[in-house]
């Protein structure tokens, strides 16, 4: 058994994103890294808008709860010219005394509860708004399984995006003259999401191609206005 499988085995988890998160934040500083803390009440005649249904699963009304605390905590916040925007840095860490509560979370390729459960549909909600409104995806992690079938995904494959506290972020970069803002809300079973702009946003044709390697393994990739943005290994498993 390798060292690092060792300290993983005997670190508790939570020390271990504790840690990494600490490292992500001295690079961040060492790079001048600015995300910008505003909130804005911008709006405009014709939002984008994506709406995706929260599935019922194991821990559903925490989920609900972790959702409409996410939306609290993200909704309006604003990304300016040539700014780059980060989940985390937004959201805080997802404990408690955040307002969150435990839910089902896919660790390691199991289910486990985890405080702050179903944040990854949040996450997956943003990086859709971001490829439908030209954002510059400067970090973003896919799912490497696939748990769904075709007729339970909130959002389709390749248009998702998973977030770790300390180890995996979501980070947006605004290359558009004017200001853009992420207006998030529940309406009943549904996960609305909105972007808002001073100005109209050119139009960003998507399309998530999806070619089979084998029966269980799909390579997909993620094309905006026909240029590819990302590339996409899932691997099909029941949990």
């Amino acid at each position: 058994m390798s060292l690092s499988t060792r300290l993983r085995n005997w670190v508790p988890l939570s020390w271990r994103q504790e840690l990494k998160h600490w490292q992500r934040q001295w690079r961040d500083h060492q790079g001048q890294q600015d995300f910008g803390d505003s909130h804005s009440t911008l709006r405009c005649a014709q939002p984008l808008r994506i709406t995706q249904p929260i599935l019922h699963s194991s821990f559903y009304e925490n989920k609900l709860k972790n959702i409409e605390r996410a939306c609290v905590l993200l909704s309006s916040t604003s990304i300016a010219p040539q700014q780059t925007w980060s989940f985390w840095h937004r959201l805080g860490r997802p404990t408690r005394g955040n307002g969150f509560y435990p839910g089902r979370n896919l660790v390691n390729g199991e289910m486990s509860a985890q405080v702050g459960g179903g944040l990854c549909q949040m996450s997956s909600m943003l990086y859709h708004l971001a490829l439908s409104s030209g954002l510059h995806v400067d970090e973003r992690h896919p799912h490497s399984l696939d748990i769904y079938d075709d007729h339970q995904r909130y959002t389709p494959l390749g248009a998702d995006a998973t977030v770790v506290w300390g180890t995996k972020d979501l980070r947006f970069f605004n290359p558009h003259s004017f200001e853009l803002v992420f207006v998030l809300r529940r309406e009943d079973a549904c996960l609305v999401g909105e972007i808002h702009s001073a100005q109209p946003l050119p139009s960003y044709a998507l399309e998530f191609k999806r070619q089979a390697i084998d029966e269980k393994t799909n390579l997909v990739e993620a094309m905006v206005n026909g240029v590819m943005v990302a590339s996409d290994v899932y691997v099909k498993k029941k949990v």
